[in-house]
């Protein structure tokens, strides 16, 4: 078993820190130590280009994709369980420029759902070819999708969002569903 999960915490007001590596072994476990005390909000996702994406996370019967993990320093949680899937949906296309074209060109895939955008692990960033095509398997699920050239993508995403989401394409992905969409590239 070679699955490695990232975990994501968050507290109102501070900014996330660093998404922390978790390897799975063998018979499915992990452990994860050093959570951050307090009430946190928690992610957990799979590299780029993993064949599974999560499906749930949960304490118990308590989703902690929706209510916050409480904390206490030096105490266990509890067993967290993460649910997968290899459903994973496909989108494709390619991005179209007016004017020149000079810059990589990347495609950023955004969770339409408030309570992920926060969180750098859900995100999916694809830069594309040299045609402009590009291809990206993603979990299924209600997305904002623009294009931009590197240089002018932002580089902190949850301010900037409200006005990047009127250049972006809204896209529902289901499980398997391969979607192919055209895009044009930002000028911000």
């Amino acid at each position: 078993n070679n699955l490695t999960l990232f975990f994501e915490f968050l507290s109102e007001g501070v900014r996330p820190g660093r998404p922390e590596p978790v390897r799975v072994v063998a018979d499915g476990s992990f452990v994860l130590e050093n959570v951050p005390s307090g009430n946190r909000q928690m992610i957990v996702g799979l590299p780029n280009g993993s064949p599974f994406y999560v499906i749930s996370t949960t304490l118990g019967e308590i989703d902690l994709s929706e209510t916050p993990l409480s904390v206490v320093e030096d105490a266990e949680a509890g067993v967290i369980r993460v649910r997968l899937s290899s459903r994973l949906a496909t989108i494709s296309g390619r991005v179209v420029a007016e004017g020149p074209e000079n810059g990589e060109v990347v495609v950023l895939l955004v969770p339409s759902e408030a309570s992920k955008q926060r969180f750098r692990i859900a995100y999916t960033a694809v830069q594309t070819a040299s045609d402009g095509s590009f291809t990206a398997k993603v979990a299924p699920g209600k997305y904002l999708v623009l294009a931009r050239r590197r240089e002018n993508l932002p580089s902190l995403i949850g301010p900037e969002l409200k006005a990047l989401a009127d250049e972006a394409e809204s896209v529902l992905l289901q499980p398997e569903e391969q979607k192919t969409i055209q895009l044009r590239l930002g000028q911000r």
